[in-house]
């Protein structure tokens, strides 16, 4: 029947959905910050030797920066690699996905972004100071904030035209 949705079909993304998925990423960063701060209040945390705390911790800061870029091309490559280019747009554009394919691309770059705030809460684990979740989350949440959320307002922006 016409203008019936049909209850099998899967809901197309929208705006709202990936702003929750945005607040649901971005708003566990500061949750890690609590559980390492309880962590460092209720329990002996183990003290490594130095030699060991120094390659884990510059090691680990390593994998950091390489999930910042993984976050940052990884979701591109996805997106051109799921969406055939516009032969009505410029040359070498970056092809506009649809909102399926742009929201699990954001998923992708939340997921690496987090994913350095967990490396902060692994530091702390193993007896680190505190200062290395500050830090790392601080840098995920500022990615969040001045990289992936620019780019879900002006993608749903453009959408919504």
């Amino acid at each position: 029947m016409p203008g019936v949705p049909d209850p099998k079909s899967p809901t197309p993304p929208t705006k709202t959905t990936w702003f929750i998925l945005f607040a649901a990423f971005t708003g566990t960063i500061p949750l890690y910050g609590v559980v390492a701060f309880v962590l460092r209040q209720s329990e002996r945390l183990p003290v490594p030797s130095d030699d060991v705390h120094g390659v884990f911790r510059w090691t680990l800061y390593a994998v950091s920066f390489a999930s910042f870029l993984a976050a940052a091309i990884v979701p591109r490559l996805f997106i051109r690699a799921h969406t055939p280019p516009d032969p009505k747009g410029p040359i070498g554009a970056d092809p506009r996905p649809l909102p399926h394919i742009f929201l699990t691309a954001s998923i992708l770059t939340l997921a690496f972004s987090e994913s350095v705030a967990i490396y902060g809460l692994v530091l702390v684990m193993m007896g680190e100071p505190l200062l290395n979740l500050l830090v790392l989350g601080g840098a995920s949440l500022a990615f969040n904030v001045a990289y992936v959320l620019p780019q879900g307002l002006a993608y749903w922006s453009n959408e919504a035209r």
